[in-house]
């Protein structure tokens, strides 16, 4: 597990350190469930340490295409898996059954041992009491005596398992031409299986692993009584050439510490002039207004990389989240030149809210699968803090805020997520402002 965390860590580094000039795409983390970990392809992939060249592959880019290979190959080898035990069950029977015939009395009480413990799922005691009955009757054939009722004290119940994927039945083999099975290796097979159980059970001990099953359904239409913020953005009139800062004396400005327990904040040179810059990418300086609490992008990296509790209760409580019914969380997407996109949590309506200016659908299919988790993350290290919140995470329904594209240059996103998180501050959904407009905010 410190081997994974630490894997996950050096690509939660990576993704900040991402230059899209490489060309490579970035290593995605492990899961840190064992039985998820076992079934995950991508710890043997090596398709991301090797520049691209020319048109990237389907499989490459499109997560939905690797999903449906990891599909089609998880399901041959669960029916070449179904065969295989098929087989395995087939001669364990046959054995059963010829080894009963033979007329040894002190051997019978093993056989009796043997039948209650071999029976599973995919070979019943059904199978095993018909053995029984052929090795008795070819029995009363060699000896010409009557069937003795002391052999039918055996245990006929049925077993009957579950089946969770819903799969079909196991196909029938030909008994006759089964290969013959070990007893050393059916011997192992027991040991392994009690391994497993214990590595299972320890498996599902994992606190971490929070909201796996939560989902929002993404609805691709706007949010009813959609609210326009009509503000006025005032014109600015330019009084030195673009692009160039002028500099100042000013060696930081800070944000004294409230009664509300949020930390001092400190606006140094740099992210002044990332203000300033029309073209500067924004950093991740995080604050609250009285009525959301605005997350830091951070956050939603370190629920894909699965941070430690302690790490992500540092790094968010003091927004005091549990307190807001808006959470306002924007998000980077470092592919390509970089992209900044706005999700807004409405916890009591059980709704979020997407805001892309360019206007793209396909990433928030994902996107939206790792907030739910972020969702049901923060509640429960809240909970654990004795900040409970009730909120189910069930139903929850994803709209967009813009259904077209409204940015045709590649640096206005972040402005425009700051205007979408002033218009949600002010109680409203969206601002109604124009690309042109973009110059004077």
């Amino acid at each position: 597990m410190t081997a994974i965390r630490k894997f996950n860590s050096y690509c939660e580094r990576l993704d900040s350190l991402y230059d899209p000039s490489w060309g490579i795409p970035l290593p995605a983390p492990l899961p840190t469930k064992l039985t998820k970990l076992c079934n995950d392809p991508r710890l043997m992939e090596d398709v991301w340490i090797t520049p691209s060249v020319g048109e990237v592959p389907r499989w490459l880019e499109d997560s939905h295409i690797r999903d449906g290979i990891r599909a089609l190959l998880k399901r041959d080898q669960c029916e070449e898996e179904q065969i295989r035990l098929s087989i395995e069950a087939d001669n364990l029977c046959h054995f059963f059954g010829e080894a009963f015939a033979v007329p040894l009395q002190q051997q019978h009480a093993n056989f009796v041992r043997l039948q209650s413990r071999w029976s599973n799922s995919l070979a019943s005691p059904a199978c095993f009491v018909s053995q029984v009955n052929k090795a008795l009757d070819v029995a009363t054939t060699l000896s010409g005596a009557s069937r003795s009722t002391t052999l039918l004290s055996i245990n006929s119940g049925t077993l009957v398992a579950p089946d969770p994927e819903g799969g079909d039945e196991f196909p029938l083999t030909d008994p006759d031409h089964s290969p013959p099975i070990d007893s050393e290796q059916a011997a192992l097979a027991d040991v392994l299986e009690g391994q497993v159980g214990i590595l299972e059970l320890d498996d599902d001990d994992d606190s971490t692993d929070y909201g796996r099953e939560a989902n929002a359904v993404i609805c691709w239409d706007l949010p009813e009584n959609l609210l326009v913020d009509d503000f006025n953005v005032p014109l600015c009139i330019p009084m030195r050439e673009p692009g160039i800062l002028i500099p100042g004396k000013i060696v930081a400005r800070v944000r004294p510490s409230s009664h509300d327990g949020i930390p001092r904040q400190i606006f140094d040179p740099r992210d002044i002039g990332f203000l300033s810059s029309p073209t500067a990418c924004l950093n991740d300086l995080k604050t609250s207004g009285a009525q959301c609490a605005i997350l830091s992008t951070h956050d939603l990296p370190h629920i894909r990389y699965n941070a430690p509790d302690n790490v992500i209760w540092h790094n968010s409580s003091w927004v005091r989240y549990w307190e807001k019914d808006i959470w306002v969380l924007p998000i980077h997407r470092p592919l390509g030149i970089g992209h900044w996109v706005l999700c807004v949590i409405r916890l009591s309506n059980k709704e979020l809210h997407l805001f892309d200016s360019l206007g793209n659908r396909q990433p928030w299919q994902n996107d939206v699968k790792d907030i739910m988790r972020l969702i049901a993350w923060f509640l429960a290290i809240a909970c654990q803090h004795q900040h409970r919140v009730n909120i189910d995470l069930e139903g929850w329904v994803a709209r967009p805020l813009n259904v077209q594209c409204v940015q045709n240059n590649d640096f206005d996103c972040g402005v425009w997520v700051l205007a979408t998180i002033f218009a949600v501050v002010r109680s409203k959904h969206i601002m109604g402002v124009l690309e042109q407009d973009m110059v004077n905010l």
